[in-house]
Protein backbone atom coordinates (compact mmCIF):
# COMPACT_ATOMS: atom_id res chain seq x y z
CA UNK A 1 0.00 0.00 0.00
CA UNK A 2 1.15 3.49 -0.92
CA UNK A 3 -1.23 6.08 0.54
CA UNK A 4 -1.30 9.88 0.79
CA UNK A 5 -4.64 10.91 2.33
CA UNK A 6 -3.96 14.63 1.75
CA UNK A 7 -2.02 14.65 -1.53
CA UNK A 8 -0.57 12.59 -4.38
CA UNK A 9 0.44 9.04 -3.54
CA UNK A 10 3.10 8.80 -6.33
CA UNK A 11 4.66 11.82 -8.04
CA UNK A 12 6.82 11.27 -11.14
CA UNK A 13 8.30 14.71 -11.81
CA UNK A 14 10.17 14.02 -15.10
CA UNK A 15 8.84 10.68 -16.23
CA UNK A 16 9.37 7.14 -15.04
CA UNK A 17 7.74 3.75 -14.69
CA UNK A 18 5.35 2.21 -12.20
CA UNK A 19 4.55 -1.50 -11.93
CA UNK A 20 1.76 -1.97 -9.40
CA UNK A 21 0.19 -5.16 -8.10
CA UNK A 22 -0.78 -3.67 -4.78
CA UNK A 23 -2.76 -0.57 -3.82
CA UNK A 24 -1.95 3.10 -4.50
CA UNK A 25 -4.35 5.73 -3.12
CA UNK A 26 -4.13 9.51 -2.91
CA UNK A 27 -6.30 12.25 -1.48
CA UNK A 28 -5.66 14.09 -4.76
CA UNK A 29 -4.14 11.69 -7.30
CA UNK A 30 -3.08 8.11 -7.08
CA UNK A 31 -0.27 8.79 -9.60
CA UNK A 32 0.72 12.27 -10.86
CA UNK A 33 3.42 12.84 -13.48
CA UNK A 34 4.63 15.58 -15.79
CA UNK A 35 7.55 17.24 -17.49
CA UNK A 36 8.44 18.86 -20.80
CA UNK A 37 9.86 15.69 -22.36
CA UNK A 38 8.57 13.19 -19.84
CA UNK A 39 7.92 9.59 -20.81
CA UNK A 40 5.89 7.16 -18.71
CA UNK A 41 5.26 3.45 -18.56
CA UNK A 42 2.57 2.16 -16.21
CA UNK A 43 1.45 -1.41 -15.67
CA UNK A 44 -1.30 -1.98 -13.13
CA UNK A 45 -2.83 -5.25 -11.95
CA UNK A 46 -3.74 -3.90 -8.53
CA UNK A 47 -5.59 -0.67 -7.75
CA UNK A 48 -4.71 2.99 -8.30
CA UNK A 49 -7.21 5.46 -6.86
CA UNK A 50 -7.51 9.11 -5.96
CA UNK A 51 -10.24 11.38 -4.69
CA UNK A 52 -9.62 13.87 -7.56
CA UNK A 53 -8.28 11.50 -10.23
CA UNK A 54 -6.76 8.08 -10.35
CA UNK A 55 -3.86 8.79 -12.76
CA UNK A 56 -2.88 12.10 -14.36
CA UNK A 57 0.12 12.19 -16.71
CA UNK A 58 1.48 14.82 -19.14
CA UNK A 59 3.99 13.45 -21.61
CA UNK A 60 4.36 10.35 -23.71
CA UNK A 61 2.46 7.72 -21.75
CA UNK A 62 1.87 4.01 -22.26
CA UNK A 63 -0.52 2.47 -19.76
CA UNK A 64 -1.75 -1.13 -19.48
CA UNK A 65 -4.35 -2.03 -16.88
CA UNK A 66 -5.76 -5.34 -15.72
CA UNK A 67 -6.78 -4.10 -12.29
CA UNK A 68 -8.70 -1.03 -11.05
CA UNK A 69 -8.01 2.66 -11.75
CA UNK A 70 -10.47 5.19 -10.41
CA UNK A 71 -11.34 8.70 -9.29
CA UNK A 72 -13.50 7.98 -6.27
CA UNK A 73 -14.22 11.47 -4.91
CA UNK A 74 -17.75 12.82 -4.87
CA UNK A 75 -16.85 16.27 -6.24
CA UNK A 76 -14.22 17.57 -8.69
CA UNK A 77 -11.26 19.23 -6.99
CA UNK A 78 -11.60 22.22 -9.36
CA UNK A 79 -14.68 23.15 -11.37
CA UNK A 80 -12.47 25.05 -13.89
CA UNK A 81 -10.21 22.08 -14.70
CA UNK A 82 -12.12 19.54 -16.80
CA UNK A 83 -9.69 16.72 -16.13
CA UNK A 84 -10.16 16.67 -12.36
CA UNK A 85 -12.12 13.69 -11.14
CA UNK A 86 -11.16 11.72 -14.25
CA UNK A 87 -10.26 8.11 -13.67
CA UNK A 88 -7.30 8.20 -16.09
CA UNK A 89 -6.02 11.34 -17.85
CA UNK A 90 -3.22 11.14 -20.43
CA UNK A 91 -1.86 14.03 -22.46
CA UNK A 92 1.30 14.55 -24.45
CA UNK A 93 2.96 13.74 -27.75
CA UNK A 94 1.25 10.35 -27.75
CA UNK A 95 -1.03 8.45 -25.45
CA UNK A 96 -1.71 4.73 -25.47
CA UNK A 97 -4.00 2.84 -23.13
CA UNK A 98 -4.80 -0.85 -23.01
CA UNK A 99 -7.49 -2.03 -20.60
CA UNK A 100 -7.67 -5.81 -20.28
CA UNK A 101 -10.82 -7.88 -19.84
CA UNK A 102 -10.26 -7.88 -16.05
CA UNK A 103 -9.56 -4.15 -15.97
CA UNK A 104 -11.86 -1.36 -14.72
CA UNK A 105 -11.33 2.39 -15.07
CA UNK A 106 -13.86 4.45 -13.14
CA UNK A 107 -14.89 8.01 -12.34
CA UNK A 108 -17.50 9.04 -9.82
CA UNK A 109 -18.24 12.50 -11.25
CA UNK A 110 -16.48 12.89 -14.65
CA UNK A 111 -15.14 10.88 -17.58
CA UNK A 112 -13.61 7.51 -16.87
CA UNK A 113 -10.83 8.23 -19.42
CA UNK A 114 -9.52 11.34 -21.16
CA UNK A 115 -6.82 11.01 -23.82
CA UNK A 116 -5.12 13.96 -25.47
CA UNK A 117 -2.53 13.49 -28.19
CA UNK A 118 -0.68 16.81 -28.24
CA UNK A 119 2.65 17.68 -29.83
CA UNK A 120 4.39 19.10 -32.87
CA UNK A 121 3.53 16.24 -35.23
CA UNK A 122 0.59 13.99 -35.96
CA UNK A 123 0.93 11.64 -33.01
CA UNK A 124 -1.91 9.12 -32.75
CA UNK A 125 -3.62 8.36 -29.49
CA UNK A 126 -4.96 4.84 -29.02
CA UNK A 127 -7.30 3.19 -26.57
CA UNK A 128 -7.98 -0.53 -26.58
CA UNK A 129 -10.66 -1.64 -24.14
CA UNK A 130 -11.59 -5.23 -23.38
CA UNK A 131 -12.79 -4.50 -19.87
CA UNK A 132 -14.99 -1.81 -18.25
CA UNK A 133 -14.79 1.97 -18.57
CA UNK A 134 -17.47 3.58 -16.41
CA UNK A 135 -18.20 7.11 -15.26
CA UNK A 136 -20.52 10.05 -15.46
CA UNK A 137 -19.08 10.11 -19.01
CA UNK A 138 -17.17 7.32 -20.72
CA UNK A 139 -14.24 8.55 -22.82
CA UNK A 140 -13.18 12.00 -23.99
CA UNK A 141 -10.73 11.75 -26.89
CA UNK A 142 -8.53 14.47 -28.43
CA UNK A 143 -6.20 13.98 -31.38
CA UNK A 144 -5.57 11.48 -34.13
CA UNK A 145 -5.94 7.77 -33.71
CA UNK A 146 -8.89 5.96 -32.29
CA UNK A 147 -10.71 3.70 -29.87
CA UNK A 148 -11.19 -0.06 -30.21
CA UNK A 149 -13.80 -1.39 -27.80
CA UNK A 150 -14.63 -5.04 -27.23
CA UNK A 151 -15.64 -4.50 -23.62
CA UNK A 152 -18.11 -2.07 -22.02
CA UNK A 153 -18.11 1.73 -21.94
CA UNK A 154 -20.89 3.01 -19.67
CA UNK A 155 -21.85 6.66 -19.08
CA UNK A 156 -24.40 7.28 -16.35
CA UNK A 157 -25.05 11.00 -16.90
CA UNK A 158 -23.06 12.17 -19.93
CA UNK A 159 -21.80 10.99 -23.30
CA UNK A 160 -20.31 7.56 -23.81
CA UNK A 161 -17.50 8.67 -26.19
CA UNK A 162 -16.69 12.21 -27.32
CA UNK A 163 -14.31 12.65 -30.28
CA UNK A 164 -13.03 16.22 -30.54
CA UNK A 165 -12.42 18.33 -33.66
CA UNK A 166 -8.79 18.34 -34.84
CA UNK A 167 -8.94 21.10 -37.46
CA UNK A 168 -9.93 21.43 -41.12
CA UNK A 169 -9.47 18.32 -43.21
CA UNK A 170 -8.59 16.11 -40.24
CA UNK A 171 -10.68 13.34 -38.75
CA UNK A 172 -11.72 13.73 -35.13
CA UNK A 173 -10.78 10.11 -34.59
CA UNK A 174 -12.32 6.70 -35.02
CA UNK A 175 -14.28 4.15 -33.01
CA UNK A 176 -14.38 0.42 -33.70
CA UNK A 177 -16.87 -1.40 -31.50
CA UNK A 178 -17.74 -5.05 -31.00
CA UNK A 179 -18.74 -4.59 -27.37
CA UNK A 180 -21.18 -2.28 -25.54
CA UNK A 181 -21.21 1.52 -25.54
CA UNK A 182 -24.14 2.86 -23.54
CA UNK A 183 -25.02 6.35 -22.39
CA UNK A 184 -27.96 8.17 -20.88
CA UNK A 185 -27.28 10.94 -23.46
CA UNK A 186 -25.25 10.34 -26.66
CA UNK A 187 -23.36 7.07 -26.89
CA UNK A 188 -20.83 8.24 -29.54
CA UNK A 189 -20.48 11.94 -30.39
CA UNK A 190 -17.97 13.63 -32.71
CA UNK A 191 -17.86 17.43 -33.05
CA UNK A 192 -15.81 17.00 -36.20
CA UNK A 193 -15.70 14.40 -38.99
CA UNK A 194 -15.09 10.88 -37.70
CA UNK A 195 -15.28 7.19 -38.57
CA UNK A 196 -17.38 4.78 -36.52
CA UNK A 197 -17.48 1.02 -37.22
CA UNK A 198 -19.98 -1.00 -35.18
CA UNK A 199 -19.35 -4.66 -35.89
CA UNK A 200 -21.48 -7.78 -35.53
CA UNK A 201 -22.46 -8.19 -31.90
CA UNK A 202 -21.63 -4.57 -31.17
CA UNK A 203 -24.21 -2.46 -29.31
CA UNK A 204 -24.24 1.35 -29.24
CA UNK A 205 -27.15 2.76 -27.27
CA UNK A 206 -27.97 6.37 -26.41
CA UNK A 207 -30.87 5.72 -24.10
CA UNK A 208 -32.48 9.17 -24.19
CA UNK A 209 -30.31 10.90 -26.81
CA UNK A 210 -28.35 9.86 -29.88
CA UNK A 211 -26.82 6.50 -30.56
CA UNK A 212 -24.18 7.95 -32.91
CA UNK A 213 -23.92 11.64 -33.80
CA UNK A 214 -21.18 12.68 -36.24
CA UNK A 215 -20.42 16.16 -37.51
CA UNK A 216 -19.02 16.84 -40.97
CA UNK A 217 -16.57 19.23 -42.55
CA UNK A 218 -14.11 19.29 -45.41
CA UNK A 219 -13.71 15.57 -44.64
CA UNK A 220 -16.91 13.52 -44.50
CA UNK A 221 -17.90 11.28 -41.61
CA UNK A 222 -18.51 7.58 -42.12
CA UNK A 223 -20.66 5.21 -40.08
CA UNK A 224 -20.84 1.47 -40.76
CA UNK A 225 -23.15 -0.69 -38.67
CA UNK A 226 -23.44 -4.47 -38.61
CA UNK A 227 -24.67 -4.63 -35.03
CA UNK A 228 -27.27 -2.62 -33.11
CA UNK A 229 -27.49 1.16 -32.68
CA UNK A 230 -30.34 2.70 -30.72
CA UNK A 231 -31.44 5.96 -29.13
CA UNK A 232 -34.03 8.71 -29.39
CA UNK A 233 -32.24 9.23 -32.72
CA UNK A 234 -30.26 6.13 -33.60
CA UNK A 235 -27.79 7.86 -35.96
CA UNK A 236 -27.20 11.38 -37.27
CA UNK A 237 -24.51 12.28 -39.80
CA UNK A 238 -23.84 15.81 -41.05
CA UNK A 239 -22.13 17.33 -44.07
CA UNK A 240 -21.87 14.83 -46.92
CA UNK A 241 -21.35 11.82 -44.69
CA UNK A 242 -22.16 8.19 -45.42
CA UNK A 243 -24.08 5.63 -43.37
CA UNK A 244 -23.83 1.94 -44.30
CA UNK A 245 -26.24 -0.30 -42.38
CA UNK A 246 -26.30 -4.10 -42.49
CA UNK A 247 -27.47 -4.39 -38.90
CA UNK A 248 -30.26 -2.70 -36.94
CA UNK A 249 -30.87 1.00 -36.33
CA UNK A 250 -33.76 1.81 -33.98
CA UNK A 251 -34.75 5.35 -33.04
CA UNK A 252 -37.56 6.22 -30.67
CA UNK A 253 -38.20 9.27 -32.86
CA UNK A 254 -35.88 8.98 -35.92
CA UNK A 255 -33.92 5.99 -37.14
CA UNK A 256 -31.34 7.82 -39.30
CA UNK A 257 -30.97 11.55 -39.96
CA UNK A 258 -28.79 12.77 -42.85
CA UNK A 259 -28.13 16.52 -42.54
CA UNK A 260 -26.42 18.72 -45.10
CA UNK A 261 -26.58 16.05 -47.78
CA UNK A 262 -25.18 12.54 -47.72
CA UNK A 263 -25.65 8.88 -48.55
CA UNK A 264 -27.46 6.07 -46.76
CA UNK A 265 -26.74 2.50 -47.92
CA UNK A 266 -29.12 0.08 -46.24
CA UNK A 267 -29.32 -3.69 -46.32
CA UNK A 268 -30.50 -4.13 -42.75
CA UNK A 269 -33.29 -2.87 -40.49
CA UNK A 270 -34.07 0.81 -39.86
CA UNK A 271 -36.95 1.66 -37.54
CA UNK A 272 -38.20 5.09 -36.50
CA UNK A 273 -41.05 6.75 -34.67
CA UNK A 274 -42.95 9.98 -35.27
CA UNK A 275 -39.97 11.60 -37.03
CA UNK A 276 -39.69 8.77 -39.56
CA UNK A 277 -37.37 5.87 -40.17
CA UNK A 278 -35.09 8.05 -42.31
CA UNK A 279 -34.92 11.85 -42.43
CA UNK A 280 -33.00 13.62 -45.20
CA UNK A 281 -32.56 17.38 -44.86
CA UNK A 282 -34.49 19.17 -47.64
CA UNK A 283 -32.64 21.07 -50.34
CA UNK A 284 -29.50 18.91 -50.15
CA UNK A 285 -27.98 16.30 -52.44
CA UNK A 286 -29.12 13.03 -50.91
CA UNK A 287 -28.83 9.41 -52.01
CA UNK A 288 -30.63 6.38 -50.59
CA UNK A 289 -29.20 3.02 -51.71
CA UNK A 290 -31.20 -0.09 -50.86
CA UNK A 291 -29.61 -3.54 -50.92
CA UNK A 292 -31.65 -6.76 -50.88
CA UNK A 293 -32.75 -7.44 -47.32
CA UNK A 294 -33.37 -3.79 -46.51
CA UNK A 295 -36.24 -3.39 -44.08
CA UNK A 296 -37.35 0.18 -43.41
CA UNK A 297 -40.13 0.60 -40.86
CA UNK A 298 -41.47 4.14 -40.86
CA UNK A 299 -41.62 7.16 -43.15
CA UNK A 300 -38.83 7.99 -45.59
CA UNK A 301 -38.61 11.27 -47.49
CA UNK A 302 -35.54 11.78 -49.63
CA UNK A 303 -36.24 15.48 -50.25
CA UNK A 304 -34.78 16.00 -53.74
CA UNK A 305 -32.53 12.94 -53.69
CA UNK A 306 -31.83 9.80 -55.71
CA UNK A 307 -33.14 6.34 -54.85
CA UNK A 308 -30.83 3.52 -55.95
CA UNK A 309 -31.95 -0.12 -55.85
CA UNK A 310 -28.70 -2.08 -55.72
CA UNK A 311 -27.29 -5.51 -54.94
CA UNK A 312 -26.60 -8.62 -57.03
CA UNK A 313 -26.68 -11.59 -54.62
CA UNK A 314 -30.41 -12.01 -53.99
CA UNK A 315 -33.69 -10.46 -55.05
CA UNK A 316 -34.82 -7.43 -53.08
CA UNK A 317 -38.35 -6.31 -52.30
CA UNK A 318 -39.43 -2.72 -51.68
CA UNK A 319 -42.61 -0.67 -51.55
CA UNK A 320 -41.74 2.49 -53.45
CA UNK A 321 -44.92 4.18 -52.32
CA UNK A 322 -43.45 4.23 -48.79
CA UNK A 323 -40.52 6.38 -49.95
CA UNK A 324 -41.23 9.97 -50.93
CA UNK A 325 -39.34 12.93 -52.30
CA UNK A 326 -36.84 11.21 -54.61
CA UNK A 327 -36.30 12.88 -57.98
CA UNK A 328 -34.52 9.99 -59.71
CA UNK A 329 -34.63 6.19 -59.51
CA UNK A 330 -31.79 3.90 -60.55
CA UNK A 331 -31.56 0.12 -60.56
CA UNK A 332 -27.97 -1.07 -60.45
CA UNK A 333 -26.59 -3.47 -63.05
CA UNK A 334 -27.29 -7.07 -62.03
CA UNK A 335 -29.78 -6.15 -59.29
CA UNK A 336 -33.19 -7.83 -59.13
CA UNK A 337 -36.11 -6.09 -57.37
CA UNK A 338 -39.76 -6.84 -56.83
CA UNK A 339 -41.87 -3.71 -56.30
CA UNK A 340 -44.62 -4.15 -53.72
CA UNK A 341 -47.87 -2.20 -53.44
CA UNK A 342 -49.21 0.25 -55.99
CA UNK A 343 -46.18 1.74 -57.74
CA UNK A 344 -46.77 5.02 -59.55
CA UNK A 345 -43.84 7.29 -60.36
CA UNK A 346 -44.57 10.91 -61.17
CA UNK A 347 -43.72 12.24 -64.61
CA UNK A 348 -40.68 14.24 -63.47
CA UNK A 349 -38.86 11.16 -62.10
CA UNK A 350 -36.37 9.67 -64.57
CA UNK A 351 -35.78 5.92 -64.19
CA UNK A 352 -32.44 4.36 -65.16
CA UNK A 353 -32.87 0.60 -65.09
CA UNK A 354 -29.74 -1.52 -65.56
CA UNK A 355 -31.09 -4.44 -63.56
CA UNK A 356 -34.36 -6.38 -63.43
CA UNK A 357 -37.58 -5.11 -61.88
CA UNK A 358 -41.04 -6.64 -61.63
CA UNK A 359 -44.28 -5.65 -59.97
CA UNK A 360 -45.72 -7.89 -57.26
CA UNK A 361 -49.11 -9.46 -57.91
CA UNK A 362 -52.26 -7.40 -57.48
CA UNK A 363 -50.94 -3.97 -58.42
CA UNK A 364 -49.90 -1.89 -61.41
CA UNK A 365 -46.47 -0.46 -62.17
CA UNK A 366 -46.69 2.99 -63.75
CA UNK A 367 -43.66 4.95 -64.95
CA UNK A 368 -44.67 8.33 -66.28
CA UNK A 369 -41.21 9.75 -66.92
CA UNK A 370 -38.30 8.70 -69.14
CA UNK A 371 -37.05 5.12 -68.85
CA UNK A 372 -33.50 4.26 -69.92
CA UNK A 373 -30.71 1.81 -69.21
CA UNK A 374 -29.73 -1.72 -70.21
CA UNK A 375 -32.06 -3.59 -67.88
CA UNK A 376 -35.35 -5.49 -68.02
CA UNK A 377 -38.87 -4.89 -66.78
CA UNK A 378 -40.70 -8.20 -66.38
CA UNK A 379 -44.49 -8.38 -66.71
CA UNK A 380 -45.92 -10.93 -64.30
CA UNK A 381 -49.63 -10.89 -65.22
CA UNK A 382 -49.74 -7.36 -63.85
CA UNK A 383 -50.21 -4.28 -66.06
CA UNK A 384 -47.13 -2.16 -66.71
CA UNK A 385 -47.81 1.38 -67.86
CA UNK A 386 -45.04 3.38 -69.55
CA UNK A 387 -46.15 6.90 -70.38
CA UNK A 388 -42.77 8.46 -71.16
CA UNK A 389 -39.98 7.82 -73.65
CA UNK A 390 -38.23 4.45 -73.42
CA UNK A 391 -34.59 3.98 -74.43
CA UNK A 392 -33.52 1.54 -77.13
CA UNK A 393 -31.63 -0.81 -74.77
CA UNK A 394 -34.50 -1.31 -72.29
CA UNK A 395 -36.11 -4.77 -72.48
CA UNK A 396 -39.77 -5.37 -71.66
CA UNK A 397 -40.20 -9.07 -70.91
CA UNK A 398 -43.55 -10.82 -71.23
CA UNK A 399 -43.32 -13.74 -68.83
CA UNK A 400 -46.63 -15.54 -69.51
CA UNK A 401 -49.90 -15.38 -71.39
CA UNK A 402 -52.14 -12.54 -70.23
CA UNK A 403 -49.53 -9.80 -69.78
CA UNK A 404 -50.43 -6.24 -70.77
CA UNK A 405 -48.05 -3.41 -71.60
CA UNK A 406 -49.59 0.06 -71.92
CA UNK A 407 -47.67 2.72 -73.85
CA UNK A 408 -48.81 6.29 -73.41
CA UNK A 409 -46.26 7.65 -75.87
CA UNK A 410 -45.71 4.78 -78.36
CA UNK A 411 -43.89 6.99 -80.88
CA UNK A 412 -41.20 7.47 -78.17
CA UNK A 413 -40.97 3.77 -77.33
CA UNK A 414 -37.60 2.48 -78.58
CA UNK A 415 -37.25 -0.50 -76.26
CA UNK A 416 -37.18 -4.21 -77.05
CA UNK A 417 -40.18 -6.52 -76.59
CA UNK A 418 -39.27 -10.02 -75.43
CA UNK A 419 -41.33 -13.26 -75.35
CA UNK A 420 -44.54 -11.67 -76.66
CA UNK A 421 -47.07 -14.47 -77.18
CA UNK A 422 -50.71 -15.43 -77.57
CA UNK A 423 -52.87 -13.78 -74.88
CA UNK A 424 -50.50 -10.84 -74.36
CA UNK A 425 -51.41 -7.31 -75.38
CA UNK A 426 -49.65 -4.02 -76.13
CA UNK A 427 -52.09 -1.20 -75.42
CA UNK A 428 -51.40 1.97 -77.44
CA UNK A 429 -53.47 4.28 -75.28
CA UNK A 430 -52.92 7.47 -77.29
CA UNK A 431 -53.78 6.05 -80.72
CA UNK A 432 -57.28 5.43 -82.07
CA UNK A 433 -57.94 2.36 -84.19
CA UNK A 434 -59.21 4.55 -87.03
CA UNK A 435 -55.83 6.30 -87.21
CA UNK A 436 -53.97 3.12 -88.22
CA UNK A 437 -53.91 2.45 -91.95
CA UNK A 438 -51.64 -0.58 -92.16
CA UNK A 439 -49.32 -3.16 -90.57
CA UNK A 440 -46.03 -4.62 -91.72
CA UNK A 441 -43.48 -6.91 -90.06
CA UNK A 442 -39.86 -7.40 -91.11
CA UNK A 443 -36.57 -8.20 -89.35
CA UNK A 444 -38.23 -8.29 -85.94
CA UNK A 445 -39.88 -4.87 -86.32
CA UNK A 446 -43.65 -4.37 -86.43
CA UNK A 447 -44.50 -1.12 -88.18
CA UNK A 448 -47.89 0.50 -87.70
CA UNK A 449 -48.71 3.06 -90.34
CA UNK A 450 -50.81 5.97 -89.16
CA UNK A 451 -52.52 8.80 -90.99
CA UNK A 452 -49.84 11.14 -89.61
CA UNK A 453 -46.82 8.85 -89.83
CA UNK A 454 -45.73 5.48 -88.43
CA UNK A 455 -44.36 3.83 -85.33
CA UNK A 456 -42.14 0.80 -84.88
CA UNK A 457 -42.25 -1.91 -82.22
CA UNK A 458 -39.04 -3.96 -82.00
CA UNK A 459 -39.15 -7.59 -80.87
CA UNK A 460 -36.18 -9.44 -79.41
CA UNK A 461 -34.18 -11.56 -81.82
CA UNK A 462 -34.60 -14.33 -82.81
CA UNK A 463 -38.32 -13.85 -83.48
CA UNK A 464 -40.54 -16.86 -84.17
CA UNK A 465 -44.30 -16.46 -84.10
CA UNK A 466 -44.99 -19.55 -86.22
CA UNK A 467 -48.42 -19.31 -87.85
CA UNK A 468 -49.62 -16.61 -85.45
CA UNK A 469 -50.78 -13.28 -86.73
CA UNK A 470 -50.65 -9.74 -85.41
CA UNK A 471 -53.99 -8.08 -85.03
CA UNK A 472 -55.41 -4.82 -83.78
CA UNK A 473 -58.43 -4.48 -81.55
CA UNK A 474 -60.22 -1.43 -80.27
CA UNK A 475 -59.60 -0.87 -76.56
CA UNK A 476 -61.22 1.34 -73.97
CA UNK A 477 -58.39 3.84 -74.37
CA UNK A 478 -56.77 3.39 -77.75
CA UNK A 479 -55.93 0.21 -79.59
CA UNK A 480 -54.44 -3.15 -78.59
CA UNK A 481 -51.77 -5.05 -80.49
CA UNK A 482 -52.33 -8.80 -80.04
CA UNK A 483 -51.48 -12.16 -81.56
CA UNK A 484 -53.94 -14.77 -82.77
CA UNK A 485 -53.75 -18.18 -84.40
CA UNK A 486 -53.84 -17.90 -88.18
CA UNK A 487 -56.79 -19.75 -89.77
CA UNK A 488 -56.78 -21.27 -93.26
CA UNK A 489 -58.09 -18.08 -94.79
CA UNK A 490 -55.92 -15.68 -92.83
CA UNK A 491 -54.51 -13.00 -95.08
CA UNK A 492 -53.02 -9.56 -94.69
CA UNK A 493 -55.86 -7.11 -95.09
CA UNK A 494 -55.43 -3.52 -96.17
CA UNK A 495 -57.09 -1.18 -93.71
CA UNK A 496 -59.98 0.86 -95.04
CA UNK A 497 -61.06 4.16 -93.68
CA UNK A 498 -63.89 2.53 -91.76
CA UNK A 499 -62.80 1.88 -88.20
CA UNK A 500 -64.82 -1.33 -88.08
CA UNK A 501 -62.19 -3.19 -90.12
CA UNK A 502 -59.41 -4.69 -87.95
CA UNK A 503 -56.00 -5.01 -89.64
CA UNK A 504 -54.49 -8.48 -89.44
CA UNK A 505 -50.93 -9.40 -90.41
CA UNK A 506 -50.13 -13.02 -91.26
CA UNK A 507 -46.54 -13.97 -90.45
Amino acid sequence: MIAAPGGNAVWLEQGGAVYNAGAIDGGLAGILGGGTYASFTLQNSGSVTGDSYGIYLTGTAVVSNSGFIGATGQNPASSTAHYFSTGLFLTGAAAALSNAATGTIFSQTNYAVELMAAGDGPQPATLTNDGLLQGLGGVQFFGLGGIANAGSILAGGGDGIVLHYNGPGVLAGSVTNTGLIQSSLTAVYANGPAVVMNGKGGVIDGLTGYGVRLAGGSVSSYLANSGYIGGHVAAEVTGGGTVVNDGTLVGGRVGVAILGGGTLIDGGVIRGGAGGAVYFQPGCKNTLVLDPGAQIEGKVKLSSGTLDLAGTATEGKVALNSIGGFLALTITSGAEWELKGKTSLAKYIPVVNDGTIRQAGGDTLTIAGPLSGYGTIELVKMPVVLNGPVGKHQVIGFTGSGDTLSLGAPQSFHGILEDFRLGDAIDLTSIALSAITGLSFANGVLTLTETTGSLDLTFASPVSFGTETFGLAAAAAGVDVTLSKAGPAAVALPVATASSLLPVLTL
